[in-house]
């Protein structure tokens, strides 16, 4: 085998046509005409992910005993704070903290993270609790009641026929004044204003959408 000869190509050899960049058109009757919110934003970023998603429907391999990350805390995190808002959805007991790090407990070993993953959480968690518990404290003198983990769908025309819009709101707080405020848990990274300026980040606006169409949770005729 020449393998000089080989490496001499390397470097000499003609330069190949940079491949081009994906931009598939499917059919329109291959398009979904069914998002959610979350898809939406995807959609908005990266139009190919949608394209493999909904039109090829290539799921992601799971992986070999996996080690739990960024997602099942976020999960976790999600469910404790739901499971504590749903136990109390009026006053707050005098150990309100205490019984919101047990929720976390319960979230995170459902979760099933190891001790390595529960160093890290615990802590975090912990410094947030404490300004939940106060934050949730203030809140509600504000308002009327909050709704947890509310799902709606709503049904827009379209040209190719209806297109179903799908939402989930973690937490949606009623005012008295008629108003209502729509709250995201984040554990990620949050969206840049620019981003939000821009529409790239639609999810708040969008589940706002579904709230003024009466199309998440029994809201009333909020504002």
């Amino acid at each position: 085998k020449d393998l000089p000869a080989w490496g001499r190509a390397m470097d000499t050899g003609e330069p190949a046509p940079r491949a081009s960049r994906p931009a598939p058109a499917p059919p329109v009757a291959l398009r979904p005409r069914k998002l959610s919110v979350t898809d939406i934003e995807n959609w908005l970023r990266d139009p190919y992910a949608i394209y493999a998603k909904h039109v090829l429907r290539l799921k992601p391999l799971d992986p070999l005993d996996p080690e739990p990350g960024p997602r099942e805390r976020g999960i976790a995190i999600h469910r404790a704070l739901e499971h504590f808002l749903v136990r109390y959805p009026e006053a707050l007991p005098d150990d309100a903290l205490a019984r919101l790090l047990q929720a976390s407990e319960e979230a995170f070993a459902a979760a099933g993270a190891s001790q390595a993953a529960l160093a890290l959480w615990r802590p975090r968690f912990a410094r947030a609790g404490r300004w939940f518990v106060a934050y949730q404290t203030a809140r509600r003198r504000q308002i009327v009641r909050s709704i947890t983990e509310t799902k709606g769908t709503l049904e827009l025309p379209g040209p190719a026929g209806p297109f179903t819009l799908v939402g989930r709101a973690d937490r949606i707080d009623l005012f008295r004044d008629g108003h209502a405020a729509i709250i995201d848990y984040k554990t990620g990274r949050l969206p840049s204003q620019p981003q939000i300026d821009a529409l790239i980040a639609p999810q708040l606006p969008l589940e706002a959408g579904l709230v003024l169409a009466g199309a998440l949770a029994d809201t009333g005729s909020p504002r």
